[in-house]
């Protein structure tokens, strides 16, 4: 167990490097996930309005209830200081004119000059103009069909306190989960690929020099033996950080970890760990520094995770982008991920799932083969 003895050494020189890269991983991957992650629950946004109310009238006093239902009313008086001060401050997002004959206007047909505002300067405040655009647009339709401006903002007023009970149906496999664990799952996607090329490729290099494979291939050691133990030593590398990663997950999610979707997820995320272990292999077999190395890990990691829609959820990326996908391991990782945690519009069925873990174990397959045949074609041409 010379070679394996050895490979482990070289690994554990190599660990303050991998446990960097974990770290500030770890630390993105956390972050990210808790910043991306959603919530199912809808909440109406409720801004801070001024109404300065200028008609007085029964239909202006209805349109000031409807505005007080929906936002928070605050007073800061007219004068224009006293505005400008309270929108610097954030004390107030919203002051409204309601202008002298609005009343008139409405019940006329009319619907220019009937507000004059002044607001914050960010997106928050088009959400009250769209309010008021509705309502104008609804107390008309009243008005058309006979009512008067007090009656037909009273019944605009009445209706949009009608609402309709949302059921959230999930496509999971289970229990619903934190959209927050499922996007640390999902963003493994990235970070797997970069600590095995980064954290297994320098060690096998080691092995490739040409110097240290002639030594080693005109030692006693036959050559087979010599390779189940570099399998051996990668295969603990391998499972090393895949376990690093799953005890990450349960100290940030504790028992989700052991529900039946995590305990999938488990399995997908230690599938396409293999993976890019094979891929770790075949970068192995050429001569890369470590500045290569690390613009080609950033070039394939970034690239997949952007194409197949862990960055950008796969129902919004072009169908031209997910065929080329199809022919790149996350897309599959991301598609088994999306379908375990009722992502996508896909329900989970135990078949579709090992289908998609068949395809990404070809792809290990394949990298494989390719780092083998690689080898030799390097072994033949060195005798």
């Amino acid at each position: 167990m010379r070679v394996f003895k050895t490979f482990l050494k070289i690994a554990v020189h190599k660990i303050p490097t991998v446990i960097m890269y974990f770290v500030i991983f770890a630390i993105i991957l956390i972050c990210t996930a808790s910043d991306a992650s959603q919530n199912n629950e809808f909440e109406q946004t409720r801004l801070v309005v001024s109404v300065n109310d200028l008609d007085n009238s029964a239909a202006s006093r209805e349109l000031a209830k409807y505005i007080a239902k929906n936002h928070n009313i605050v007073d800061i008086g007219t004068d224009d200081e006293s505005i400008q001060d309270a929108l610097y401050y954030h004390t107030l997002s919203y002051f409204l004119t309601i202008n002298e004959g609005f009343e008139e206007k409405l019940e006329n047909g009319e619907t220019d000059g009937l507000f004059e505002s002044i607001k914050d300067a960010n997106y928050k405040s088009q959400y009250l103009d769209t309010q008021l655009t509705e309502y104008v647009s609804a107390a008309s339709m009243f008005i058309a069909r006979g009512m008067s401006a007090q009656q037909a903002c009273a019944e605009t007023s009445a209706a949009s306190d009608i609402s309709v009970e949302v059921t959230v149906e999930s496509f999971s496999s289970g229990e619903a989960l934190d959209s927050d664990f499922a996007m640390f799952i999902q963003y493994l996607a990235y970070v797997l690929v970069l600590i095995m090329m980064l954290g297994l490729t320098p060690i096998l290099i080691t092995f490739n020099q040409s110097d240290i494979r002639r030594r080693m291939d005109s030692s006693a050691l036959p050559i087979s033996r010599k390779t189940m133990q570099l399998i051996l030593g990668s295969s603990v590398v391998t499972a090393a950080v895949w376990i690093a990663f799953m005890l990450l997950g349960v100290v940030c999610y504790g028992g989700k970890m052991f529900t039946e979707t995590g305990g999938l997820a488990m399995l997908n995320s230690f599938v396409y760990v293999i993976i890019f272990t094979g891929a770790a292999v075949l970068a192995a077999q050429f001569d890369l520094n470590a500045n290569v190395l690390s613009m080609v890990s950033n070039v394939i990691s970034l690239g997949m995770c952007f194409l197949c829609g862990v960055f950008v959820p796969q129902e919004m990326l072009g169908n031209e982008v997910l065929s080329a996908a199809k022919f790149l391991p996350a897309y599959w990782y991301v598609k088994a991920n999306n379908m375990l945690f009722g992502l996508g519009d896909t329900a989970f069925t135990a078949a579709k799932y090992m289908t998609y873990l068949g395809v990404e174990m070809l792809f290990a397959i394949a990298l494989f083969t390719a780092a083998m045949a690689v080898a030799r074609t390097k072994m033949r041409s060195s005798q």
